[in-house]
C-alpha cells in the first residue's frame, strides 16, 4: 500500500499546441491522503504559479512546499481535511544572459507561453485528476506567479490574451503575493533600475500596447467591464503586498484593487469592512452571485510573501473558508456552495502559440 502525503515530483503534461515538448513543462502534485471519491466532492485543490520574473531559473514549483509542509503538519485538521491535494507547475522561461542555464527552447519564451503553459498544466491536472470538476480549486501565484494567476482568471471573462487549445473550468478563487498587474506602470516607477525594463521586454517584447494588453489591471472592456472579468464561478479576489517589499510597489495593488472593486459589483451594492491589516470588500446578492475581495498588507520582504509561509498558510485558509463547499458537519460554517463553473474552450488561430488569439 502506497504511503501517504504522497510527494509526485517533475510529472509531464503536455505542451502547448505548435510548442515543443521541453525540461519545464512539468508539474508537482501532493496528495495528502489515499483518494476518496465521496469526500473528494467537498474538496478543494491547492495550485500554486511560482514567480521569478518569468526568467528565473531558481524560482520553481518547489517554492510551494514550504506551505504545503505547513499544511500537513497543522494542527488544525479541518483546514487539511477541506484539501483534496496541491500542485505547482514549471512552465517555460523567458531568455536570461545572466543566468546559466541550457540555451534550448525552455528558457526563450515570449508571451503568451508563460501563461499557455500554465493552462495546459490545468487542464492535465484537470484530466488525470478531475481537477474543476466534482473539486474546485483555488489559484495562488508569488510576484509574477500573481500576473499569471489573474491573467488566467481573465481568459475565463473578458476577452485576453492566450492561445492555448485547452477545455477546464474556472477557479474558485485567485490569491494574487506580491503581483504585478500593470507592466507599463512597473517600468514607470523603476524607470532608474534598467533591469526592470530588460525582464519586461524579454518576457513581453518592447512595444508598450502588448504590455497593456497582457497586463490584468488594464484591457479592460468598456464601461463596467470589470463585472465580466472572470469566469462565472470564481467568487473570491484576493491582494497582497508586504509592507517591507523592495521589489514590487504597493501601487501594483492598488491599481488591480481599483478593478477588482468594480468587478465585486456596482458601487450602490458593496459593503467596506477593514480587519486587522486587511480589507473586504462584498455584494449583496443571491449567494452563488456573491463576490468577494480581500486586500491584505504582510508582514516582510518580498520574497517572505512565500518563503516564511505562516501568512500565506493563514491567506489560503481564510480563502477555503470563503469559497469551499459547505461541510455540515461543521458547525456555524458560513462558507459558500461550490458552484459547479462551465468548461472553457480556448480557440487556436493557424498562426499556433504566436498568434496570441483571445478567448472565445
Amino acid at each position: 500500500m502506497a504511503e501517504y502525503p504522497k510527494f509526485l515530483y517533475d510529472l509531464r503534461y503536455p505542451a502547448p499546441l505548435g510548442a515543443r515538448q521541453t525540461r519545464l513543462h512539468t508539474v508537482d502534485v501532493v496528495l495528502p491522503r489515499a483518494p476518496d471519491k465521496q469526500a473528494d466532492k467537498r474538496r478543494i485543490w491547492l495550485i500554486y504559479i511560482h514567480g521569478g520574473a518569468w526568467r528565473n531559473p531558481h524560482q520553481t514549483s518547489h517554492g510551494f512546499q514550504p506551505a504545503i509542509r505547513q499544511f500537513l503538519k497543522a494542527k488544525n485538521k479541518d483546514t487539511l481535511d477541506s484539501i483534496a491535494a496541491f500542485a505547482s507547475p514549471n512552465y517555460r522561461l523567458s531568455h536570461n544572459a545572466e543566468a546559466p542555464t541550457p540555451d534550448d527552447s525552455a528558457t526563450w519564451a515570449r508571451h503568451p507561453d508563460h501563461l499557455n503553459d500554465v493552462l495546459s498544466a490545468l487542464e492535465y491536472l484537470h484530466q488525470t485528476y478531475d481537477v474543476g470538476s466534482t473539486r474546485g480549486y483555488i489559484l495562488v501565484g508569488g510576484s509574477s506567479g500573481a500576473t499569471l494567476t489573474y491573467q488566467v482568471g481573465r481568459a475565463f471573462g473578458a476577452p485576453f490574451e492566450t492561445s492555448s487549445s485547452v477545455n477546464i473550468p474556472a477557479p474558485l478563487a485567485l490569491i494574487g503575493l506580491g503581483g504585478i498587474y500593470n507592466l507599463a506602470l512597473l517600468i514607470q516607477t523603476r524607470r532608474d533600475i534598467p533591469l526592470y525594463r530588460e525582464f519586461v521586454a524579454g518576457a513581453f517584447g518592447n512595444d508598450e500596447q502588448a504590455w497593456n494588453r497582457a497586463s490584468p489591471a488594464k484591457n479592460i472592456p468598456g464601461a463596467g467591464g470589470q463585472i465580466g472579468l472572470f469566469g462565472e464561478c470564481t467568487a473570491l479576489a484576493v491582494l497582497v503586498h508586504a509592507d517591507g517589499d523592495e521589489v514590487v510597489d504597493a501601487d501594483q495593488k492598488a491599481q488591480m484593487e481599483k478593478v477588482l472593486i468594480g468587478w465585486v459589483g456596482p458601487q450602490f451594492t458593496l459593503t467596506r469592512e477593514e480587519q486587522s491589516r486587511s480589507i473586504i470588500w462584498r455584494a449583496s446578492g443571491e449567494v452563488k452571485s456573491v463576490r468577494t475581495l480581500v486586500s491584505k498588507v504582510f508582514t516582510g520582504s518580498h520574497e517572505e510573501l512565500w518563503e516564511a509561509p505562516k501568512q500565506m498558510v493563514e491567506c489560503i485558509t481564510e480563502a477555503i473558508h470563503i469559497v469551499g463547499p459547505k461541510d455540515s458537519s461543521m458547525s456555524g460554517s458560513t462558507r459558500r456552495p461550490y458552484c459547479p463553473c462551465p468548461y472553457r474552450k480556448f480557440k487556436v488561430s493557424k498562426f499556433g502559440t504566436k498568434a496570441g488569439v483571445r478567448a472565445v
